[in-house]
């Protein structure tokens, strides 16, 4: 069924392409992809009197700035590359992109590490008013304001929570543990997303907050429990979103790490899938619109981040997609049953039961390893 803005939830990209971590096979493809995208980038597909801004983002977030016909009355449309993780944003801004690329949706946790190698373009806030509409947790985050100086805007948010077919399991499930219940066994899976598997498993296993902060010891307690999961419990690891949607709706899959959107697209006819929030914490990010740094457009960019965080461009990203909206004024305009999926009332309170906003693993520290060290043992997991 279409929703109000005229697009099934199940058709959005994000179902297809969303990943915040990536294996090293991963990781080859992606430079290849973004080393393709950053020759091409920039071309105009089409003839047109209106100036072309790129977007290299996920896709369906890009929809955004289309609301209300924003971008066709500024003279504007969009040549678009979407991306399949946020390495490729490295790869493409460093093979042609630099100069060519305007605007993308990183996570906040991976901004500190882009700023760092110069990914992004110091904001104009004074060009973003609709900033003020954001809920309190979401102004001045530390993931996105470094050294005095803004890089992205906060666009919507969410986790990878504990997911469950709600026919088979009657009461909400409490522990991330529940995974290994045996009587799950060969009904359990995860997604192949590093980041937020190695972090779901090291507070399960290690009982840490903070788990993007692992030692050679965590690590290692980390993925023994991952292989013990995808050995004894799991039926599969899927591939991605779209993989976990199908196993849900079909109920080969009751139990699951996902995140909240898919709850919808598995469709109408599938098994009520739930979530819960275990009690050792979960996965949870903010995704963003910053700009390129030597982004060509850089003042229609900010026009663009202006929109997209509108109350109304918020209000349609959440009907389209099932994502949470953090203009507070975008809460009105849901509709009850997209308006319900996040706790509106007490979106600091959601944080910090969550464990606070999260960290990416640190580059360089001489007690945890960095994200390098740990795809090392995220290939061992695979490999099993």
């Amino acid at each position: 069924m279409k929703n109000k803005y005229g697009k099934i939830p199940a058709d959005s990209g994000l179902v297809r392409l969303r990943n915040m971590g990536m294996s090293r096979r991963q990781f080859g493809k992606s430079i290849l992809g973004s080393a393709v995208a950053g020759m091409t980038i920039g071309l105009p597909l089409r003839a047109s009197a209106a100036t072309g801004i790129s977007y290299m983002g996920w896709q369906g977030y890009d929809d955004a700035a289309k609301v209300g016909g924003f971008l066709e009355s500024n003279d504007m449309y969009l040549d678009i590359t979407y991306m399949e993780s946020q390495e490729m944003l490295y790869t493409a801004h460093g093979s042609g992109g630099r100069g060519n690329l305007d605007l993308s949706t990183p996570v906040d946790f991976h901004m500190p590490y882009m700023v760092a190698a110069g990914l992004w373009e110091p904001l104009d806030m004074s060009l973003i008013p609709n900033i003020s509409e954001m809920f309190p947790d979401f102004i001045d985050m530390p993931n996105l304001n470094i050294d005095g100086k803004s890089y992205g805007v906060p666009f919507a948010w969410g986790s990878l929570p504990l997911m469950y077919n709600a026919d088979v399991i009657k009461e909400a499930p409490t522990s991330w543990w529940d995974l290994m219940d045996p009587k799950y066994k060969g009904k359990a899976t995860v997604t192949e997303d590093s980041t937020g598997v190695l972090m779901t498993f090291a507070m399960m296993a290690t009982g840490t907050r903070t788990p993007w902060n692992l030692t050679k010891e965590m690590a290692e307690k980390t993925l023994e429990l991952m292989i013990k999961f995808k050995k004894e419990q799991a039926l599969t690891i899927a591939p991605g979103y779209g993989e976990l949607v199908g196993l849900l709706a079909s109920g080969e899959v009751v139990i699951c790490q996902g995140w909240e959107p898919v709850s919808q697209w598995t469709g109408e006819d599938s098994p009520p899938i739930k979530w819960a929030y275990p009690k050792e914490g979960v996965v949870n990010f903010v995704d963003t619109y910053a700009i390129f740094a030597d982004a060509p457009n850089i003042e229609l960019d900010h026009k663009i981040l202006n929109h997209v965080i509108s109350a109304e461009a918020q209000a349609a990203n959440a009907e389209m997609n099932a994502c949470a909206v953090t203009n507070k004024n975008a809460v009105g305009l849901l509709t009850d049953t997209t308006r319900a999926f996040y706790p509106y009332d007490d979106v600091a309170g959601w944080f910090e039961r969550a464990g606070g906003h999260y960290s990416m693993f640190p580059e360089d520290h001489a007690e945890y390893l960095s994200y390098d060290q740990l795809l090392e043992y995220w290939e061992d997991f695979l490999k099993a």
